[in-house]
């Protein structure tokens, strides 16, 4: 048993409320619990009781051991003088306020059920990577579905609100959706890289350079470390020279993060992947507003069309040729930026703007979307949990990620309507 179980059984009263009393001997009963509180001061605030034939309105303290009180220093506190009762799960001590006043006490070590106490036992403890995907089964739909749209928004809410942070010129949307479609080009081994870039190139700078995709693709592959040395092809050079003036020009700092290429398919290889966001940049002079108009998900995923430029449909690398392949951005990647990028961008902007539509839409995309096909979401279908589409994809990610990875069962909706339906008595 936590302080954090015992606080999450009080709000949601999880324990057999039939009779009590408090350690005195009086009749208690529960009127109100109070509201959760995760700032100082007691757990719970403006809770409501009544006690003999009185009812009292004050703050409500939880421990494991009365005698925490006191080692808590809460008897020296004035912000504990409006507590009108003091649950445990050992009374070992009598205890008062800073008034000199006494505490109603009530013990509830008999009166929580040892099935709830051992369900989440088995859970902290169990070596699945979900604990209890085998009790889904008894979890009504709606439950489900209504925690996945949660999830989705958190979702979306995290991708966002770093890059949000760091913005503060007035092309606020421009700029985050151009600096989350950099990272999303670079995939998991460039992230950092292609990130750090956009960070280096803000979306002013790149709108005055959109109309000479050449020119794009000497800001981008310079502030990637990629012109720092000698070459042969007229391609690189030409790339090389252009850089070193708009380098001067802006007052360019290079990324702080360098190029990875080991074990990569040579499609996704940086240079390729900078040529196409280059080729990105180059097509669409308001790529933001056109999302923002687009009625479908096919208009979206349209606006990716792009490839790489003619140098590469016979190279992959600076000065290393290779056979004839047209380096068109793929469907799946398309997909992939659509998912991590483009909806989570849609459905803030809704929100920033109080567009419930756009909101709607962005989810709307989302399940029109196929579901990803990884190791993360394997392990769910293992478990015979139906993964039908993007939406569902997505929220099963995050709730790995953000809940069953860390142990948060007890903020979990799901982790709840388990032990909602745990009996209560003993």
């Amino acid at each position: 048993m936590t302080e954090r179980l015992l606080q999450y059984i009080w709000k949601n009263q999880l324990f057999n409320r039939e009779q009590l009393t408090t350690a005195s001997g009086e009749e208690l009963t529960i009127l109100f619990p109070g509201h959760w509180n995760f700032d100082q001061g007691p757990d719970f605030l403006l809770a409501r009781i009544k006690i003999g034939s009185t009812i009292l309105v004050g703050n409500i303290e939880l421990h494991l051991k009365a005698s925490d009180w006191m080692q808590h220093q809460h008897h020296l506190d004035v912000q504990y003088n409006n507590v009108v009762l003091h649950v445990v799960l050992h009374q070992d001590s009598n205890v008062q306020l800073a008034n000199g006043a006494g505490v109603a006490v009530l013990d509830v070590s008999s009166r929580i059920s040892r099935l709830l106490l051992d369900q989440y036992q088995s859970w902290m403890h169990s070596p699945a990577t979900i604990a209890c995907g085998a009790k889904w089964d008894g979890i009504p739909d709606l439950t489900i579905q209504s925690w996945k749209d949660r999830l989705i928004t958190e979702r979306w809410m995290r991708k966002t609100k770093s890059v949000q942070q760091s913005l503060t010129d007035h092309h606020h949307w421009d700029e985050l959706l151009w600096r989350m479609l950099a990272a999303n080009f670079g995939l998991k081994a460039n992230t950092e890289l292609f990130a750090s870039i956009a960070a280096s190139l803000p979306y002013l700078l790149i709108a005055k350079n959109r109309h000479d995709q050449e020119q794009l693709e000497a800001l981008l592959f310079g502030q990637a470390h990629l012109l720092d040395k000698q070459f042969t092809d007229e391609y690189p050079i030409s790339l090389q020279a252009q850089y070193q003036f708009l380098k001067k020009k802006y007052r360019l700092i290079p990324a702080a993060a360098f190029p990875v290429f080991l074990r990569m398919r040579p499609a996704a290889f940086p240079t390729i992947r900078l040529s196409q966001l280059a080729a990105l940049l180059h097509k669409h002079s308001n790529l933001f507003s056109k999302i923002i108009e687009a009625d479908s998900v096919k208009a979206v995923q349209s606006f990716f069309d792009v490839q790489a430029s003619d140098y590469w449909l016979t190279h992959y690398r600076f000065d290393e040729m290779s056979a004839y392949y047209t380096k068109r951005l793929g469907a799946d990647m398309i997909v992939n930026i659509c998912i991590n990028t483009v909806l989570p961008v849609l459905f803030c902007y809704g929100q920033a703007i109080q567009d419930s539509a756009i909101m709607e839409r962005a989810y709307a995309f989302l399940m029109q979307l196929p579901a990803e096909s990884n190791k993360a979401i394997r392990i769910w279908q293992e478990m015979g949990i139906q993964v039908r589409h993007a939406a569902d994809s997505q929220a099963l990610l995050e709730l790995r990620k953000q809940y069953c990875d860390q142990k948060k069962c007890l903020d979990c909706a799901l982790g709840h309507a388990i032990l909602y339906q745990t009996p209560k008595l003993l």
